[in-house]
């Protein structure tokens, strides 16, 4: 019983890091949006549009983590 209550809470944290990264991914986007739009392209906008990209890896790292985490919920 007690490995599964360690899966839960890993679950949850997985879960919590998937809530944290869609926020900061949304705030980050939205200022290189805003840069687009008003056209300055400097060294934030490309930073911000890079920062974004590696969120979305580490989205996909986190997520499959999830999905290998929540199959091995099924076994116990």
């Amino acid at each position: 019983m007690a490995r599964l209550d360690e899966v839960k809470e890993r679950l949850n944290n997985y879960r919590l890091a998937i809530t944290l990264l869609i926020g900061v991914e949304s705030l980050v986007l939205a200022g290189v949006i805003s840069s687009y739009r008003s056209g300055v392209f400097d060294l934030y906008y490309w930073l911000g549009a890079d920062f974004a990209i590696l969120l979305v890896f580490v989205f996909v790292f986190v997520v499959r983590n999830l999905l290998k985490l929540t199959d091995r919920i099924g076994e116990l």
